[in-house]
């Protein structure tokens, strides 16, 4: 079968141009493939029909193009863009540097199966140089060497030649030249960085740099960061310590291009970062970064590999993943001290929902929470965020998490823009995260009825039921009560009858102070049944449209006018309410209590739009059009 020659000489030319670099395009026969790291990479053996090269391997990026059996024995590739890496000789070691040639964009011509081997190509030597092939002569009066596998699939080599399952020797402690013009130095890929190699220097973007964080332990107090550097091969996690924090922190800036020489490469840590080289960088003293002034272009920005939230509720617990989503309601920032180590900490509460119809909480922490930006439901992407299996699931920030507000640059952040304004917003969505969550926002699930909601729940677990609903009734008495003024506490208050309240759980001294906060029952009622509900503080202001200091101080000062004209405006109003049903025993006698977990108030179009959704949702279940 006629097939695209092949590129003859190819990899002699890598093996004598500067730096392994050429302009070309080749297209080349693949003659074995091996995976290494239990198939994180791929190692190929490649043959120009002249010369075959076992030191190839691919990029990450196109591993599927060998799990999908695209790339195979004998087929015929085009080399749209490579790369090639110099791994230096150890000091001990008497061979030369090695030319590894990265693939970076690579097209199938030709199946393998239909062509077989092309030529009798001669093997490359270890040292990157290339073997003369035999004349015909020799050929013809000296018998060739028996072949044996070289531990590459499909590849027979001469018993001199050296083993390619052979691994590099690992390399002497790192020196770092003194030069600052890196940008003269040979740049290596990222995705080929081992602790088997020195003396690199990479090109690379920085897509995403932590805070500085403290530590202590048995070794002393310290600080650190971490960032994540990416060029066109992939990304790696770069970590930071103590005086290199110092020296490093303020001057790198996300998004920005810098060559990097120096650090220690040890084996990533999975548990705290989603960057999939299986290495990470600990810089040191010896570290040199300085800014790429160049046209960096090439140099791809921070790459996501989305789950749609729906997705979420089979991703395993402490998973690291990319997220993008609408925030459909925020809470507030709060600081807490940890009991276990006494340490403050801050976080906020967010919901996020997608096109895919569910929603999930997530908890910013740190200066991330308190600067958090939230106006006009923006949709945001996440870069490293865990996965946690408290209350159904949930997500949860880390040290090495990335938040994009409204990114310009990522299409599926416009698709989700487009899909909560035209509707998206309205729509009834499943809720992963079944514990806690934010106050207002979207009611998650199929809508159901009050008279369902009433229904007992066999067991010990929580049902949610999401109704459209109104309050008919309130109990207005007893609808506010004097909790403590710390607002990390929501205690009752004991008034001690002189003019100071006591917290039981904070125990502050001679306390003149404490804050309103509402426990406000409420006769909830569709057409179905009612059902009385508990509306905690920040449910209740949804409903009533008042803060409790103002309900608080009005009975307060004996106005129960205002304050019962506040309960009066509330009623009959149509709203959305994800509602919690367990069963309890009081005085031996089992009950159903419900409550309130969030509410969503519809304008009289938003209700409207939202029950036509709702026909055509049980239609299309049914298999029926809406008027038959």
């Amino acid at each position: 079968m006629a097939h695209t020659p092949l590129s003859e000489g190819f990899f002699e030319r890598v093996a004598r141009s500067d730096g392994g670099q050429t302009d070309e395009q080749p297209v080349l026969q693949v003659i074995g493939t091996r995976p290494l790291n239990n198939g994180e990479r791929y190692r190929l053996l490649v043959s120009d029909g002249l010369y075959c090269n076992p030191w190839v391997m691919l990029a990450t990026q196109l591993n599927e193009l060998v799990i999908n059996k695209a790339i195979h024995r004998f087929c015929v590739i085009k080399v749209r863009k490579h790369i090639c890496n110099v791994m230096n000789a150890s000091k001990n070691s008497d061979s030369s540097s090695r030319k590894i040639l990265i693939l970076l964009e690579v097209d199938v011509l030709h199946e393998g199966e239909s062509i077989g081997q092309i030529g009798n190509p001669t093997q490359l030597n270890q040292d990157g140089s290339v073997s003369a092939p035999a004349s015909s002569e020799t050929t013809a009066t000296t018998p060739a060497p028996k072949p044996t596998t070289n531990g590459v699939s499909g590849v027979k080599r001469p018993l001199s030649s050296p083993n390619v399952a052979e691994q590099p020797k690992p390399k002497t402690k790192s020196h770092v030249a003194a030069s600052n013009d890196l940008s003269k130095e040979t740049i290596a890929p990222i995705s080929f960085l081992s602790p088997y190699q020195n003396n690199w220097v990479l090109r690379a973007r920085v897509t995403q740099k932590s805070d500085i964080r403290t530590y202590s332990n048995s070794r002393g107090e310290g600080k650190l960061f971490s960032m994540t550097i990416a060029d066109e091969s992939g990304e790696i996690r770069v970590t930071f310590f103590n005086e290199g924090v110092d020296k490093n922190f303020d001057n790198l800036e996300v998004g920005r291009v810098y060559y990097i020489k120096g650090g220690r490469l040890k084996a990533a840590n999975k548990q705290y970062s989603s960057v999939k080289h299986e290495y990470e960088i600990t810089g040191g003293n010896e570290t040199q970064i300085i800014p790429c002034d160049e046209d960096t272009k090439d140099i791809p920005r921070t790459s996501f590999n989305f789950v749609r939230i729906k997705q979420i509720a089979d991703t395993n617990a402490d998973a690291i993943i990319d997220v993008i989503g609408v925030v459909k309601s925020v809470g507030d920032a709060t600081t807490f001290t940890a009991k276990s180590s006494q340490r403050e900490f801050t976080k906020r509460e967010l919901v996020l929902v997608d096109e895919s119809r569910a929603e999930i909480n997530l908890t910013l922490w740190g200066d991330t929470a308190v600067k958090f930006e939230h106006a006009d439901n923006p949709v945001i992407a996440i870069k490293g965020v865990k996965v946690s299996g408290f209350g159904g699931k949930s997500l949860s920030t880390t040290q090495s998490s990335s938040i994009f507000t409204n990114p310009v640059d990522v299409p599926e952040a416009h698709k989700l823009r487009g899909w909560f304004d035209n509707g998206g917003r309205t729509e009834v969505v499943e809720a992963l995260t079944t514990q806690g969550g934010s106050s207002g926002g979207h009611v998650s699930g199929d809508l159901g009825s009050v008279a369902l909601a009433k229904l007992p729940i066999p067991g010990t677990d929580a049902r949610y039921d999401a109704v459209l609903a109104c309050p008919v009734s309130f109990r207005e008495a007893n609808a506010v009560y004097k909790s403590c003024s710390n607002k990390d506490c929501k205690r009752k208050v004991q008034d001690a009858n002189d003019g100071t309240y006591l917290c039981p759980k904070c125990n502050i001294p001679n306390n003149t102070e404490f804050t309103y906060r509402y426990m406000l029952n409420a006769n909830v009622r569709d057409a179905t049944d009612g059902v009385w509900v508990t509306f905690f503080d920040e449910q209740a202001k949804q409903i009533l449209g008042a803060d409790a200091q103002v309900v608080g101080q009005a009975f307060s000062d004996e106005e129960e006018s205002t304050a019962h004209r506040i309960f009066q405006e509330a009623l009959f109003q149509p709203h959305l309410f994800k509602l919690r049903g367990k069963m309890e025993t009081y005085n031996d006698d089992n009950r159903l209590k419900t409550t309130c977990v969030t509410v969503q108030k519809l304008s009289t179009d938003e209700q409207i739009n939202f029950l036509e959704k709702e026909i055509a949702r049980l239609c299309n279940k049914l298999n029926v059009t809406p008027d038959s």
